[in-house]
């Protein structure tokens, strides 16, 4: 048996919830531009709760909670002096509302790929469709709407700039843009990263930034930074 292309089989067996984290994580990365569903997610859920216990608690799995015993709130503290902190919606609601989620994440994006994981979390976590577990599915939903949105970000820009000459360093170097690139880039990083000189890493720079492709950045700093143009 392998995983990601490692042969696993001599390894000691692992913890068959702990499996289920790893089985939905790889789903939501790996399949990322696979629509979110009801049956997805409920797939999901499953593979964390695969004998339908949460601890010693028998939860519903692979559905949305029906609020059988209460509503499904946010406590903290003692049984006998619990503070509820959040109250989520009531499970008849879910039918509805449920749809309309699936519907918006599986939309292009009008807004930047991190603002809509965020949204997508924040809206995930406020609803607790589960009876357990709202809070691992919400981190898969928040990576596989983060990786698509950028894959399709990606997916744009060179259907813009897909008929511009571009050098092998130019592409390498915009690609290390797009995959968001952790500093400000300036020409001495450029030529670090291409192997080339500086003279010609400002050549490179200048060249997109007549074309566009690149802006100077507003953030100041001892030299000069650029971003992608708009």
């Amino acid at each position: 048996m392998d995983r990601l292309g490692v042969d696993i089989g001599a390894l000691a067996p692992v913890v068959r919830n702990v499996e289920g984290v790893v089985e939905m994580v790889l789903d939501a990365t790996a399949n990322f531009s696979v629509p979110l569903s009801a049956k997805r997610l409920f797939g999901w859920h499953a593979a964390l709760f695969p004998m339908g216990y949460s601890g010693l608690t028998r939860i519903r799995v692979g559905a949305w909670r029906d609020d059988a015993t209460g509503p499904m709130q946010v406590v903290s503290g003692p049984d006998h002096r619990r503070k509820v902190h959040y109250e989520g919606p009531g499970a008849g609601e879910l039918k509805q509302v449920m749809p309309r989620f699936f519907n918006w994440a599986n939309a292009t994006a009008s807004e930047p790929a991190l603002i809509k994981a965020g949204l997508a979390h924040l809206w995930f976590v406020t609803r607790l469709p589960f009876d357990d577990g709202n809070g691992r599915i919400a981190r898969a939903v928040t990576s596989a709407q983060s990786t698509l949105d950028t894959v399709l970000a990606k997916a744009r820009f060179w259907g813009r700039w897909a008929q511009t000459p571009l050098n092998e360093r130019q592409v390498k170097l915009l690609n290390r843009l797009l995959d968001g690139f952790d500093s400000k880039l300036n020409s001495s990083k450029w030529a670090a990263i291409a192997k080339c000189s500086p003279d010609t890493a400002l050549r490179d720079i200048n060249e997109l930034v007549s074309l566009g492709v690149l802006v100077k950045s507003e953030a100041g700093g001892r030299s000069t930074a650029y971003e992608l143009g708009q």
